[in-house]
């Protein structure tokens, strides 16, 4: 059964509002907890609703789960340290502390203690991410992942299927799929389709994503603009998965840009399984799923000048080109399957289980 009930943040217009939906959110979940009296909470993408909802199940005697797949939990920690509606202030008044001690007071009060500000973080609580990156990023930050796992994400592989290109064509046929803001790094495809035009290499370049910062979406079409290379690329918002697989097998390059250093992006896996040769600069965990110049390839960031020398190479090396496609869907069959993904979060689940009984055991003696 799903219910969706929670409150975002984003849409409490003070701090009383919030305090106000946080106090309703808790109680339907206390009341939920008690009806189902579940074995295990697993948590994952609980950043944009209440700051109370980790403290809540910190206190309660359930094996908690986080799937952690952003910085959510970096969040958290800062919350943690922080204060959970306030920020901890050495500098604030005698007066400024008291009136903040008493809002918490009152909030407890209200809630019948759901809402605890001060609390501790949840010792038990079993963490995976979705890849290496990630988890050090978190541990960079101060989050406890002593108990952490990583678990690759998968994909449907029948949803993106094989279609293998005899080479890569003319034009090249590039595909930069991903959200338009500066830390994707979407202006760097121009400068790979300006260095491929000037080598002389026909090329055709489309963009798909939504547009996160209208600001950097208008510098990329003044560039294109003054460029022109009105003709040679195509912007396309969001479109529906099978679509975007389309695209995938009917271009020759996935180019993957991004700068973003943590997560996980299936960009990677889906472009991987489609038969489009991937570039990429390594983060968002691909450098941890690409066997560099076997299934993919890993280029420093920035380097436009590399990835045309990459495009160029396989222009020219029709064999090299079919290898590394076809080693890129063998291996995402083989290791990043969604079943064989799902399987592994299930192991993982009976695990954490399975250690809450015993970690239970040594309390009680």
């Amino acid at each position: 059964m799903i219910e969706r009930k929670l409150h975002l943040k984003s849409k409490s217009r003070n701090i009383l509002s919030q305090i106000y939906k946080d106090a309703n959110d808790l109680k339907f979940i206390d009341r939920k907890v008690k009806e189902y009296k579940p074995d295990i909470i697993y948590l994952w993408g609980i950043q944009p609703l209440s700051n109370a909802i980790l403290p809540y199940f910190s206190r309660q005697n359930i094996q908690i789960v986080y799937d952690e797949g952003g910085g959510g939990l970096l969040y958290l920690t800062k919350i943690h340290n922080r204060g959970l509606y306030f920020y901890k202030n050495e500098k604030d008044s005698f007066i400024k502390n008291t009136l903040k001690e008493f809002i918490y007071l009152l909030v407890s009060l209200v809630t019948a203690n759901l809402i605890v500000p001060h609390w501790t973080w949840p010792q038990s609580m079993r963490i995976y991410f979705n890849c290496n990156s990630a988890l050090k990023y978190s541990q960079e930050g101060g989050v406890p992942v002593e108990n952490a796992r990583v678990i690759y994400s998968g994909i449907d592989v029948q949803k993106f299927p094989f279609q293998l290109r005899e080479g890569v064509g003319s034009p090249v046929h590039i595909l930069l799929p991903g959200r338009i803001k500066p830390i994707k790094g979407t202006k760097d495809s121009l400068d790979l389709v300006k260095e491929l035009l000037k080598r002389g290499i026909k090329v055709k370049l489309r963009i798909v994503g939504k547009i996160q910062s209208e600001e950097y979406f208008t510098e990329i079409k003044t560039m294109i603009k003054k460029d022109g290379l009105d003709d040679v690329i195509e912007y396309l918002p969001m479109v529906p998965q099978l679509q975007l697989a389309e695209f995938y097998r009917n271009s020759d390059i996935c180019f993957f840009p991004s700068y973003f250093q943590t997560g996980f992006s299936r960009i990677s896996l889906e472009a991987m399984a489609s038969g489009c040769a991937l570039i990429t600069y390594g983060n968002e965990g691909s450098k941890e799923i690409i066997h560099d110049h076997e299934t993919g390839f890993v280029i420093s960031e920035g380097n436009f000048v590399e990835a045309a020398d990459v495009i160029v190479n396989l222009i020219t090396d029709a064999e090299k080109y079919k290898k590394i496609v076809m080693s890129a869907r063998r291996q995402i069959e083989q290791e990043h399957e969604f079943d064989r993904y799902i399987d592994s979060i299930e192991e993982y689940l009976v695990e954490s289980l399975q250690a809450d009984k015993v970690y239970a055991q040594k309390a009680h003696h």
